[in-house]
């Protein structure tokens, strides 16, 4: 049963709240997202997400990059990242927009 691959997260994602719980993190770590703090702001925690995306020998095709790009605009900081170990990495991204971003991605035929 992978109900514990989903719960807390499943609910946690549906609520108002700008973060997430310990555990909903740990879930969110296994599938390749992680909660930021952004240090830049004072007062109370300003919570966003990092989303990598694996892409075998780092190649993607010229439709998902320009998603990729385009969904880092808008709904992220506006940097999509390359890494050395054949990553994208979108950072920025709100716990509400989150969804909408995935989503985004695997109706264009990536995972």
């Amino acid at each position: 049963n992978s109900d514990y691959l989903r719960d807390p997260l499943q609910d946690q994602l549906q609520t108002e709240e700008i973060g997430i719980s310990k555990d909903a993190y740990q879930i969110m770590k296994y599938h390749g997202s992680y909660q930021q703090n952004n240090r830049e702001t004072r007062g109370p925690k300003d919570f966003q997400f990092m989303l990598r995306l694996k892409q075998p020998a780092g190649e993607l095709s010229p439709d998902l990059y320009r998603l990729l790009d385009d969904l880092s605009a808008k709904m992220g900081q506006g940097d999509l990242r390359a890494t050395t170990r054949q990553c994208f990495q979108m950072h920025g991204i709100l716990k509400g927009d989150l969804k909408t971003v995935i989503a985004s991605i695997m109706n264009i035929g990536s995972s």
